[in-house]
């Protein structure tokens, strides 16, 4: 379905439970190498709730959400914690034609990328104890029915077969995870 994109740009894929930290590598990612590596929005039902959730997500009803999956313009799409996310084959192949991708995804998302024709990096974040995702989970100020689905999402990922990841990274502290991940990216993808 996808096109084979022969580009040395990457799509980064960050895979991990709600609360581990994917945000914050992917933000320190960007940061650390604005030449190199661009935010990919994720399409998204779910309603912006933060300034910064601007950074990330491109919110939009379920309805138009769901004519862009029949229009096909996502390379993948999943249901998470109750609200639909994809990725636009557009806007991935805007920013690779100049940076590599940082993007979350879940791990049924994850798949579907490497499948896109696209050429991609997954790497797996683990949280190196439950009270670090519970701890991080309780910040997030969520509705008690949210953290009960993303409670059960975190579960999830405790499955993931070493198949499905290109790099794992697991997460004592949040700077010691993005310093760890950076590194281990680099046997993956050429940063400056």
């Amino acid at each position: 379905m996808g096109t084979t994109h022969t580009t040395s740009r990457k799509l980064l894929v960050l895979v991990g439970p709600p609360g581990v930290g994917k945000k914050f590598c992917t933000l320190r990612l960007n940061g650390n190498h604005p030449m190199d590596i661009e935010i990919l929005k994720t399409l998204t039902t779910q309603p912006q709730r933060h300034i910064y959730d601007s950074l990330f997500y491109k919110s939009v009803d379920a309805e138009e959400f769901q004519q862009r999956v029949a229009g096909g313009h996502l390379i993948e799409h999943d249901e998470f914690a109750g609200h639909w996310y994809g990725i636009e084959r557009a806007d991935a192949e805007a920013i690779l034609r100049q940076k590599h991708a940082v993007v979350s995804a879940t791990a049924l998302g994850a798949e579907a990328l490497r499948r896109s024709g696209f050429s991609t990096v997954v790497a797996r974040l683990l949280p190196a104890s439950d009270n670090l995702i519970e701890d991080n989970l309780q910040r997030k100020q969520e509705t008690p029915e949210r953290l009960t689905l993303m409670r059960q999402a975190a579960a999830l990922y405790e499955r993931l077969p070493e198949s499905s990841y290109d790099i794992a990274v697991r997460v004592k502290s949040l700077v010691g995870a993005e310093g760890e991940l950076e590194e281990k990216l680099r046997a993956h993808v050429e940063l400056h």
